[in-house]
């Protein structure tokens, strides 16, 4: 495959080739998740919510997509996940950078160890969705330790 003729899906899909690192993919993309969710941050949380739904949609498409191009079933080149998860992992939080570090470690923790739900999510052949799914759900667990810090003031912002 050359990289000129990829679609826009293929690139979405590899965080616009961050997918590519040959050290860390799924980090990589996580850090384009911290810089999306910023700017995602500076709009009415009901906006961001829209954006990020549609987003997810769209990494699903791509995901199945791309996936079947390539004829694997999760390609680690693949981490649009990753970055929708980790801004499911903010959403509605604030903006600062002791939320966003701790975000990045939770986020990191649940999407490599799978625990749970995100387990069963990943093993699923769902085209497209398995791929995506269990790193929302990930973003969700990360999300709700997130406020559980907060609101135990274990977190000050």
């Amino acid at each position: 495959m050359h990289v000129r003729t990829l679609s826009m899906h293929a690139w979405w899909s590899m965080g616009f080739g961050l997918g590519l690192s040959a050290c860390a993919p799924g980090t990589m993309g996580t850090f384009m998740g911290v810089v999306l969710a910023a700017i995602l941050s500076l709009f009415p949380h009901w906006i961001s919510l829209v954006v990020l739904i549609g987003l997810t949609l769209y990494s699903v498409w791509a995901a199945k997509a791309f996936s079947a191009q390539l004829q694997l079933k999760d390609p680690s080149c693949i981490v649009s996940d990753e970055v929708v998860g980790f801004m499911w992992s903010v959403i509605c939080m604030p903006c600062n950078g002791v939320v966003y570090a701790c975000a990045f470690i939770l986020f990191r923790f649940f999407d490599i160890t799978k625990i749970g739900p995100i387990s069963w999510l990943d093993r699923q052949n769902w085209p497209g969705w398995s791929i995506v799914l269990d790193d929302c759900c990930a973003g969700l667990f990360t999300w709700f330790f997130l406020w559980q810090l907060l609101h135990l003031r274990l977190i000050v912002v």
